[in-house]
C-alpha cells in the first residue's frame, strides 16, 4: 500500500461470515475487546451487516438474506458500543490517519506477557488502550506508580485524555 494507505480493520466481513463462522461465533468473548481495537489501532474500521446487533446468522454468499435486526437497535449493547466508537473515531484527534498524529506507541506494562498496550496521540491528546488477551483476569499498572487495573478475561479498558473512557456492557 503506499505510505499514508488506510488500512482496513475488521473483525468480520463477508467471506468470514459467510465461510467460517459469525464474528459472535469465532471471537467468543474477545468480540468487544477486537472491535475497540478495530477503531483505534491505526486503519479505518469495516463493518460488516448486523455487527451492530451482534449478528449470531451466518448469512448467505450468493442469495439475498435478511437480517433480523431486533426490535430495539439503539438499544442493543453491540450497537451503543458501536455508535460510541464511531463518535471516538471521528471526533478524537488521535485516532485520525493523517500527517502530524503518530500512528501508536507501545505502552508497557507490569503484566505484557497478557495485556496488549498502547496509545495514540496528538499534541497533547491520547488515547490508551489496554486489552487482557487471556482467559483468566489480569491485574496490572502502567508503570512509575501509575494506577492499577483491573480486567476481566478478555476485556478491555480504554483512557481518552487520562479520564476512564467508559461504554456500555451487556
Amino acid at each position: 500500500l503506499p505510505n499514508g494507505a488506510y488500512r482496513m480493520l475488521m473483525t468480520s466481513n463477508h467471506d468470514e461470515n459467510s465461510w467460517n463462522d459469525t464474528a459472535v461465533d469465532r471471537w467468543g468473548p474477545m468480540l468487544d475487546a477486537a472491535t475497540v481495537l478495530s477503531f483505534t489501532l491505526p486503519g479505518m474500521p469495516l463493518i460488516y451487516n448486523g455487527q451492530e446487533v451482534a449478528m449470531t446468522q451466518q448469512l448467505e454468499f450468493f442469495e439475498k438474506d435478511a437480517i433480523d435486526w431486533g426490535d430495539d437497535i439503539a438499544g442493543h449493547p453491540a450497537s451503543q458500543l458501536y455508535t460510541r466508537l464511531i463518535r471516538l473515531k471521528r471526533e478524537h484527534p488521535a485516532l485520525r490517519q493523517r500527517p502530524g498524529v503518530r500512528p501508536m506507541f507501545k505502552q508497557p506494562t507490569s503484566a505484557d506477557h497478557a495485556v496488549f498496550a498502547f496509545r495514540r496521540q496528538a499534541g497533547r491528546q491520547t488515547v490508551r488502550v489496554a486489552v487482557n488477551c487471556t482467559d483468566r483476569p489480569v491485574e496490572f499498572d502502567f508503570g512509575r506508580g501509575t494506577f492499577e487495573v483491573e480486567l476481566e478475561p478478555f476485556g478491555w479498558a480504554m483512557w481518552v485524555d487520562g479520564k476512564r473512557w467508559e461504554a456500555p456492557r451487556p
